[in-house]
């Protein structure tokens, strides 16, 4: 592995994150019963799997012939990369993207045993099995194959990181909005009678009763208001698509605003939307 040229190591890079991928998108959706797409990026892969690859391959690479030792070293050094990972996305986002407090034995709910138990186990197959044969596959083309397919792959990566960067912050600006919105209309109409924040189970419940309240001529409601909350409604949909791909996500910034969104996803399933 570490006689690897770049544009190879690069291939095995991206190998390793389909294949945690696919192993994502199938361990996530039996459970479900549904396909589950999972991962950041519009492609199929999980670039932290291809970093928990190349790191059990390259750093563990003394051990790759034992058993227990590479098992046991394979759990903490992808464990140790997945809690590396929530930790600076939820620095970035304010939001921890999965969630495995519900699991016992876990990390502040970042890893858990069950998890570093099935990377231990990923990372013995791979290094006895996978490994040898993704391997003997790149080694196959030459180094001119190589060098255009890892160019080619390499923008159409960059692309997607920068398309999903932008979404992402799209994602947490709407977030941030929807709270300052809400505490908006909170000190707007909290002296009116007819609006009671403690009652309204979610932010549907508050925007439905300020349209009804426009319909009254009494009320004074401005259409401006209005407005607003059709822009947020219509936003809404084209933000969920993240918490299909990871419902445990949780926020101590933003806590009402996704669990408003992953009640609405919740009450969509059950009518069979």
């Amino acid at each position: 592995m570490l006689s690897l040229d770049f544009a190879r190591f690069f291939l095995v890079f991206l190998i390793y994150s389909a294949i945690g991928y696919v192993s994502e998108v199938i361990y996530c959706s039996i459970p479900a019963k549904r396909l589950v797409n999972r991962g950041f990026l519009y492609g199929p892969i999980c670039p932290v799997y291809g970093f928990g690859g190349v790191l059990v391959m390259t750093v563990l690479d003394p051990f790759a012939e034992t058993w227990i030792p590479l098992f046991l070293l394979a759990m903490v050094l992808t464990s140790a990369v997945e809690y590396l990972t929530s930790w600076i996305l939820e620095k970035l986002f304010n939001t921890k993207w999965w969630d495995y407090s519900h699991y016992k034995l876990n990390i502040k709910g970042r890893v858990c045993l069950l998890n570093s138990f099935l990377f231990g186990i990923m990372g013995m197959v791979a290094a006895h099995f996978v490994n040898p044969f993704i391997l003997r596959f790149v080694k196959s083309f030459s180094d001119q194959v190589v060098r255009y397919a890892a160019m080619i792959l390499g923008f159409v990566l960059a692309a997607d990181v920068l398309v999903t960067v932008h979404k992402l912050v799209n994602f947490n600006t709407y977030l941030a909005k929807m709270q300052e919105f809400t505490e908006t209309l909170k000190e707007h109409f909290e002296a009116e009678e007819w609006f009671v924040a403690e009652k309204f189970k979610n932010m549907e419940e508050m925007f439905e009763a300020v349209r009804q309240r426009s319909k009254d001529r009494q009320s004074h409601i401005s259409q401006a208001l209005l407005a607003r909350i059709e822009s947020y409604t219509e936003r809404r949909n084209s933000i969920e698509h993240w918490l299909k791909r990871f419902p445990t996500m949780t926020s101590t910034k933003y806590a009402s605003q996704i669990e408003h969104l992953k009640t609405r996803l919740e009450s969509f399933k059950k009518l069979g939307h």
